[in-house]
């Protein structure tokens, strides 16, 4: 420690102008904090700049072949959300005409879907979808 003018003693790991020097754990610590909150601020800007809230984009779609079993016709289908946003209350239907006459009928309930997300239903039939036309499309839904 050196010796003041008025006699009292500095210590001496302060500078000539009275401010205290910081240690390289102090220094070690600020940078890690200031790393930190810098990559926050980054990602925030950029996922406020570049993400896009996409509305709903909903596609129902035949998702393997049709099963027989028990003397009904199994219809695996998958409906998909291609946007951002998320829906509840998805109805999917499935018409099979045969002739250009309505045969059957079908419909599905979907209770939440994420945007980007698909889940997998089956529709199931008393005659062979594959004598006549399978239209699966969806009907309706919520925003929540």
């Amino acid at each position: 420690m050196s010796e003041k003018r008025d006699g009292r003693k500095k210590p001496s790991h302060s500078q000539g102008d009275g401010q205290k020097r910081w240690t390289p754990a102090e220094i070690a610590a600020v940078s890690v904090s200031a790393a930190i909150l810098l990559v926050v601020v980054i990602a925030v800007l950029y996922l406020w700049a570049f993400s896009a809230d996409e509305p709903p984009l909903l596609q129902a779609t035949q998702a393997g072949p049709v099963r027989e079993a028990g003397g009904s016709f199994y219809v695996p289908i998958e409906v998909r959300n291609e946007g951002d946003m998320a829906v509840t209350g998805v109805s999917v239907s499935a018409e099979l005409e045969v002739d250009g006459e309505l045969v059957e009928s079908g419909e599905l309930q979907f209770e939440w879907l994420s945007g980007g997300a698909s889940e997998p239903g089956t529709f199931v039939f008393s005659q062979e979808p594959s004598s006549g036309e399978l239209v699966i499309r969806v009907g309706s839904y919520r925003i929540p």
